[in-house]
Protein backbone atom coordinates (compact mmCIF):
# COMPACT_ATOMS: atom_id res chain seq x y z
CA UNK A 1 0.00 0.00 0.00
CA UNK A 2 1.31 3.81 -0.63
CA UNK A 3 1.24 6.67 1.16
CA UNK A 4 -2.25 9.08 0.21
CA UNK A 5 -0.87 11.87 1.29
CA UNK A 6 1.60 12.23 -1.32
CA UNK A 7 -0.75 12.20 -4.17
CA UNK A 8 -0.15 8.86 -5.01
CA UNK A 9 -2.96 5.92 -5.40
CA UNK A 10 -3.83 4.12 -2.19
CA UNK A 11 -3.73 0.35 -3.25
CA UNK A 12 -5.38 -2.66 -1.30
CA UNK A 13 -4.56 -6.32 -1.45
CA UNK A 14 -7.65 -7.09 -3.22
CA UNK A 15 -6.36 -4.74 -6.04
CA UNK A 16 -8.48 -2.21 -5.74
CA UNK A 17 -7.52 1.80 -5.23
CA UNK A 18 -8.42 5.05 -3.87
CA UNK A 19 -7.53 8.21 -5.82
CA UNK A 20 -7.06 11.80 -3.36
CA UNK A 21 -9.44 13.28 -5.76
CA UNK A 22 -12.43 10.63 -6.78
CA UNK A 23 -14.78 12.11 -4.01
CA UNK A 24 -15.26 8.58 -2.38
CA UNK A 25 -15.99 8.76 1.33
CA UNK A 26 -13.04 8.73 4.59
CA UNK A 27 -15.00 5.47 6.35
CA UNK A 28 -14.34 3.26 3.11
CA UNK A 29 -10.92 4.05 3.15
CA UNK A 30 -10.12 3.46 6.63
CA UNK A 31 -12.80 0.17 6.65
CA UNK A 32 -10.89 -1.39 3.90
CA UNK A 33 -7.44 -0.65 5.52
CA UNK A 34 -8.86 -1.68 8.94
CA UNK A 35 -9.90 -5.07 7.40
CA UNK A 36 -6.50 -5.88 5.78
CA UNK A 37 -4.37 -5.15 8.79
CA UNK A 38 -6.83 -7.76 10.76
CA UNK A 39 -5.85 -10.17 8.20
CA UNK A 40 -2.09 -9.66 8.21
CA UNK A 41 -2.54 -9.99 11.88
CA UNK A 42 -3.76 -13.08 11.73
CA UNK A 43 -2.21 -14.55 8.72
CA UNK A 44 -4.77 -17.29 8.17
CA UNK A 45 -8.21 -16.46 6.56
CA UNK A 46 -10.50 -19.49 6.80
CA UNK A 47 -13.19 -20.27 3.85
CA UNK A 48 -16.30 -22.82 4.26
CA UNK A 49 -17.17 -24.66 1.15
CA UNK A 50 -20.45 -24.05 -0.48
CA UNK A 51 -20.71 -27.94 0.26
CA UNK A 52 -20.28 -28.03 3.85
CA UNK A 53 -22.50 -25.05 4.66
CA UNK A 54 -24.96 -26.62 2.48
CA UNK A 55 -24.70 -29.95 4.20
CA UNK A 56 -25.27 -28.16 7.78
CA UNK A 57 -28.01 -25.96 6.44
CA UNK A 58 -29.92 -29.35 5.41
CA UNK A 59 -29.02 -31.31 8.90
CA UNK A 60 -30.60 -28.29 10.72
CA UNK A 61 -33.85 -28.94 9.20
CA UNK A 62 -33.77 -32.45 10.12
CA UNK A 63 -34.77 -31.91 13.85
CA UNK A 64 -37.85 -34.08 14.01
CA UNK A 65 -40.17 -31.14 14.91
CA UNK A 66 -43.50 -31.45 13.29
CA UNK A 67 -43.90 -28.32 11.11
CA UNK A 68 -47.07 -27.09 8.59
CA UNK A 69 -46.94 -26.08 5.36
CA UNK A 70 -46.20 -22.59 4.18
CA UNK A 71 -49.89 -20.53 4.65
CA UNK A 72 -49.27 -19.21 1.26
CA UNK A 73 -50.41 -22.77 0.01
CA UNK A 74 -53.50 -21.89 1.05
CA UNK A 75 -53.93 -19.00 -1.86
CA UNK A 76 -52.68 -21.26 -4.48
CA UNK A 77 -54.96 -23.25 -3.84
CA UNK A 78 -57.88 -20.97 -3.78
CA UNK A 79 -56.77 -19.84 -7.07
CA UNK A 80 -56.33 -23.38 -8.61
CA UNK A 81 -60.06 -23.88 -7.35
CA UNK A 82 -61.40 -20.58 -8.57
CA UNK A 83 -59.74 -21.61 -11.79
CA UNK A 84 -61.72 -24.88 -11.61
CA UNK A 85 -64.57 -23.46 -10.79
CA UNK A 86 -64.73 -21.65 -13.99
CA UNK A 87 -64.67 -24.63 -16.08
CA UNK A 88 -67.01 -26.46 -14.27
CA UNK A 89 -69.88 -23.53 -14.84
CA UNK A 90 -68.86 -23.14 -18.29
CA UNK A 91 -69.99 -26.78 -18.81
CA UNK A 92 -72.40 -27.02 -16.97
CA UNK A 93 -74.30 -24.21 -18.11
CA UNK A 94 -73.97 -25.47 -21.51
CA UNK A 95 -75.41 -28.83 -19.99
CA UNK A 96 -78.34 -26.73 -18.25
CA UNK A 97 -78.95 -24.69 -21.87
CA UNK A 98 -78.77 -27.66 -23.95
CA UNK A 99 -81.24 -29.97 -21.33
CA UNK A 100 -83.30 -26.77 -21.36
CA UNK A 101 -84.03 -26.26 -25.41
CA UNK A 102 -84.25 -30.14 -25.67
CA UNK A 103 -87.25 -30.02 -23.92
CA UNK A 104 -88.89 -27.30 -24.73
CA UNK A 105 -90.29 -26.37 -21.83
CA UNK A 106 -89.92 -22.79 -20.41
CA UNK A 107 -90.95 -23.92 -17.16
CA UNK A 108 -87.82 -26.26 -16.78
CA UNK A 109 -85.67 -23.34 -17.35
CA UNK A 110 -86.97 -21.61 -15.24
CA UNK A 111 -86.21 -24.56 -12.44
CA UNK A 112 -82.94 -25.26 -13.69
CA UNK A 113 -81.14 -22.25 -13.88
CA UNK A 114 -82.11 -21.60 -10.06
CA UNK A 115 -80.74 -24.78 -9.19
CA UNK A 116 -77.21 -24.62 -11.24
CA UNK A 117 -77.08 -21.33 -9.33
CA UNK A 118 -77.08 -22.71 -6.01
CA UNK A 119 -75.16 -25.54 -6.88
CA UNK A 120 -72.76 -23.50 -8.28
CA UNK A 121 -72.23 -20.79 -5.33
CA UNK A 122 -72.46 -23.70 -2.51
CA UNK A 123 -69.72 -25.72 -4.56
CA UNK A 124 -67.81 -21.94 -5.19
CA UNK A 125 -67.95 -21.47 -1.05
CA UNK A 126 -66.63 -25.17 -0.45
CA UNK A 127 -63.87 -24.96 -2.97
CA UNK A 128 -62.46 -21.59 -1.38
CA UNK A 129 -63.01 -22.78 2.45
CA UNK A 130 -61.50 -25.87 1.78
CA UNK A 131 -57.79 -25.04 1.07
CA UNK A 132 -57.73 -23.18 4.76
CA UNK A 133 -59.55 -26.48 6.21
CA UNK A 134 -57.04 -28.86 4.52
CA UNK A 135 -53.92 -26.85 5.67
CA UNK A 136 -54.41 -26.95 9.51
CA UNK A 137 -54.80 -30.86 8.66
CA UNK A 138 -51.56 -30.98 6.95
CA UNK A 139 -48.02 -31.33 8.72
CA UNK A 140 -44.99 -33.11 7.99
CA UNK A 141 -41.32 -33.65 9.87
CA UNK A 142 -37.94 -34.65 8.94
CA UNK A 143 -35.52 -36.79 10.96
CA UNK A 144 -32.84 -38.74 10.58
CA UNK A 145 -34.87 -41.87 9.96
CA UNK A 146 -36.64 -40.22 7.00
CA UNK A 147 -39.54 -37.89 6.50
CA UNK A 148 -42.96 -38.05 7.80
CA UNK A 149 -46.44 -37.10 6.22
CA UNK A 150 -49.70 -36.48 8.40
CA UNK A 151 -52.36 -35.36 6.11
CA UNK A 152 -56.32 -35.60 6.08
CA UNK A 153 -59.45 -33.89 7.52
CA UNK A 154 -61.72 -36.76 7.88
CA UNK A 155 -59.56 -40.03 7.24
CA UNK A 156 -56.21 -39.47 8.48
CA UNK A 157 -53.11 -40.66 7.22
CA UNK A 158 -49.47 -41.11 7.88
CA UNK A 159 -47.17 -41.80 5.64
CA UNK A 160 -43.73 -42.63 6.55
CA UNK A 161 -40.53 -42.40 4.07
CA UNK A 162 -37.52 -44.32 5.11
CA UNK A 163 -34.48 -42.37 4.70
CA UNK A 164 -32.45 -45.89 3.43
CA UNK A 165 -35.01 -46.63 0.77
CA UNK A 166 -35.30 -43.33 -1.06
CA UNK A 167 -33.61 -43.55 -4.42
CA UNK A 168 -34.25 -40.39 -5.88
CA UNK A 169 -35.80 -36.70 -5.11
CA UNK A 170 -37.38 -33.39 -7.25
CA UNK A 171 -38.37 -30.12 -6.29
CA UNK A 172 -40.82 -28.49 -8.48
CA UNK A 173 -42.29 -25.75 -9.13
CA UNK A 174 -45.67 -24.64 -11.23
CA UNK A 175 -46.19 -21.16 -12.25
CA UNK A 176 -48.83 -19.87 -9.62
CA UNK A 177 -45.89 -21.82 -7.00
CA UNK A 178 -43.05 -19.90 -8.79
CA UNK A 179 -45.28 -16.72 -7.93
CA UNK A 180 -45.46 -17.59 -4.26
CA UNK A 181 -42.09 -19.23 -4.35
CA UNK A 182 -43.35 -22.63 -3.48
CA UNK A 183 -42.38 -25.66 -4.44
CA UNK A 184 -42.85 -29.53 -4.42
CA UNK A 185 -40.91 -32.25 -2.54
CA UNK A 186 -41.08 -35.33 -4.73
CA UNK A 187 -39.49 -38.31 -3.39
CA UNK A 188 -39.06 -41.62 -4.68
CA UNK A 189 -39.04 -44.67 -3.38
CA UNK A 190 -38.03 -48.66 -3.68
CA UNK A 191 -40.59 -50.44 -4.32
CA UNK A 192 -44.31 -50.20 -5.27
CA UNK A 193 -46.34 -49.06 -2.53
CA UNK A 194 -45.76 -45.36 -2.25
CA UNK A 195 -42.93 -45.51 -4.33
CA UNK A 196 -43.80 -41.71 -4.98
CA UNK A 197 -44.40 -39.19 -2.55
CA UNK A 198 -45.42 -35.60 -3.19
CA UNK A 199 -45.43 -32.93 -0.16
CA UNK A 200 -46.61 -29.53 -1.66
CA UNK A 201 -47.05 -26.45 0.09
CA UNK A 202 -43.77 -26.46 0.92
CA UNK A 203 -41.32 -22.94 0.83
CA UNK A 204 -39.17 -23.37 -1.98
CA UNK A 205 -35.70 -22.48 0.41
CA UNK A 206 -37.27 -25.56 2.93
CA UNK A 207 -37.99 -28.59 -0.02
CA UNK A 208 -34.02 -28.05 -0.88
CA UNK A 209 -32.80 -28.12 2.11
CA UNK A 210 -35.24 -31.24 2.95
CA UNK A 211 -33.72 -32.81 -0.18
CA UNK A 212 -30.38 -32.22 0.33
CA UNK A 213 -31.38 -33.83 3.95
CA UNK A 214 -32.91 -37.10 2.19
CA UNK A 215 -30.02 -37.61 -0.76
CA UNK A 216 -27.19 -39.81 0.34
CA UNK A 217 -24.49 -37.79 1.36
CA UNK A 218 -22.29 -39.19 -1.34
CA UNK A 219 -25.03 -37.56 -4.26
CA UNK A 220 -25.92 -34.69 -2.32
CA UNK A 221 -23.35 -32.89 -5.55
CA UNK A 222 -24.12 -34.97 -8.18
CA UNK A 223 -27.88 -34.85 -8.37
Amino acid sequence: MSDGASGQRLGFADNSCLSPGDGRQEWLRDERLEQETSREEHGVIVIESSSSMDSGTADAIADGVSRQLDPRWIMVQRVHFAILLVILATVSFAGVLVIWAASGILVLGLLLVPLWLTALGALGWLLQRWPAISYRHTSYRVDEAGLEITRGVYWRTTTNVPRSRIQHTDVSQGPLERRYSLGSLVVYTAGTHHSEVTLSGLEFTIAQRIRAHLLPRDQGDAV
